[in-house]
C-alpha cells in the first residue's frame, strides 16, 4: 500500500478518500494504541494530510500547525495543535513517514 499511495502522491492522483482509507487501516492495525481515535478524528487528519499534499504540489507555505508538523519538533507540535490534532499525532506521523514522498518536509518548508 505504501508504494501505491506514494506513487499517487507524486503523480498528483491522490484523493482525500485514499488517505482516509489508509488512516482507517493504520488505526485497525494499531488498535492497542489508537483505540481512542474516532472516525471524526480520521476525517480531520485526512483533510490535513490532503492539505499537505496540495501545498506540496503548489509550493505554497504551510500554516502554523502544518509548519510545526513538518518541523518534526515536539514542542512546536504541542504549541500549535488543537485537541483533534493531538489525538491524531500518531496517524500523521505514520502516514507521512511511510506513505508520503520522503521530500515532503523539505518541499513544504521550502
Amino acid at each position: 500500500m505504501t508504494k501505491e499511495l506514494c506513487d499517487k502522491w507524486t503523480e498528483q492522483q491522490l484523493a482525500e478518500e485514499d488517505i482516509r482509507k489508509r488512516l482507517t487501516e493504520i488505526r485497525a492495525g494499531s488498535s492497542a494504541y489508537l483505540g481512542h481515535i474516532r472516525d471524526e478524528d480520521i476525517t480531520q487528519v485526512a483533510r490535513c494530510i490532503f492539505s499537505i499534499y496540495q501545498q506540496y504540489h503548489r509550493c505554497t507555505g504551510p500554516g502554523s500547525w502544518l509548519r510545526a508538523l513538518a518541523s518534526d519538533s515536539f514542542s512546536e507540535i504541542m504549541d500549535h495543535a488543537d485537541e483533534n490534532s493531538l489525538r491524531g499525532v500518531y496517524l500523521y506521523r505514520h502516514y507521512l513517514k511511510y506513505d508520503a514522498p520522503r521530500d515532503w518536509r523539505q518541499k513544504l518548508l521550502g
